[in-house]
C-alpha cells in the first residue's frame, strides 16, 4: 500500500474515534434520543470518509497496476511469436525437402561429433531423461534466448521421439536463439 493513503487512512480513523467521543459526550443538558441521533449521523459520515479513501486507494491500485501487466503481457506475447517463427520456418524447410523427393538423407541438427555422450535432460538444468552418443541426429525444435543454469538451452526431440534439453553448444551446427530477450 503506498505510504500516503496508509497515512490518510489512518488520520480518518483517528478523527472518527475521536469525533465519536466528543459526541457521545454531548452538552450536559442534552436528551439521550438528541445524542443518539447525532452520534448515528456522525458515525455515518466517517463510515462515508473511509469508504471514499478505500475508493481511491483502490482506483490508484488499479491505474498502477495496468502497466505492468501490459509489459508481461507484451514480452510473453512476442516469445511465442518468436517461437512460432522459428517453426514456422523449421516446417518449410522439411516441407521443401518432402516436395523435392530427394532421396538423400538431409543433414540436420546433431550432437557434437567429438562427444562421447551428452545427457538429455527434462528441463533446463533439470533431472536425466536420457543419454545419446555423439554424432545422433535430433530435431530442434527451439533455443532459448536467455541463460538458464550458466549456458543456453536447446529443447530437441531424440531419435526415439522423446523432448528434452540440452546446451546449445553440444549441437552441430549451432542453432540460432528464439526470441526477442537477451541472456
Amino acid at each position: 500500500m503506498h505510504p500516503v493513503i496508509l497515512i490518510l487512512l489512518a488520520a480518518v480513523v483517528i478523527a472518527a474515534v475521536l469525533g465519536l467521543a466528543s459526541m457521545a459526550r454531548g452538552p450536559a443538558g442534552e436528551p439521550d434520543e438528541a445524542r443518539m441521533r447525532r452520534l448515528l449521523v456522525t458515525g455515518l459520515a466517517i463510515l462515508l470518509a473511509i469508504n471514499v479513501a478505500m475508493a481511491g486507494f483502490g482506483w490508484f491500485t488499479v491505474v498502477n497496476s495496468d502497466e505492468a501487466d501490459d509489459a508481461g503481457y507484451i514480452a510473453n506475447q512476442e516469445d511465442v511469436l518468436d517461437r512460432l517463427a522459428v517453426l514456422e520456418l523449421r516446417l518449410q524447410a522439411l516441407e521443401s525437402t518432402v516436395s523435392s523427393g530427394d532421396s538423400a538423407p538431409a543433414q540436420g541438427d546433431r550432437i557434437v561429433d567429438a562427444l562421447d555422450s551428452v545427457i538429455v535432460r527434462r528441463s533446463p538444468g533439470g533431472e536425466v531423461l536420457a543419454r545419446l552418443s555423439g554424432g545422433t541426429g535430433i530435431d530442434v525444435s527451439y533455443c532459448m534466448s536467455r541463460r538458464e543454469a550458466g549456458q543456453y538451452w536447446c529443447e530437441i526431440r531424440t531419435p526415439e521421439g522423446e523432448t528434452g534439453w540440452v546446451p546449445r553448444t553440444l549441437i552441430e551446427p549451432p542453432p540460432a536463439l528464439s526470441g526477442a530477450r537477451g541472456g
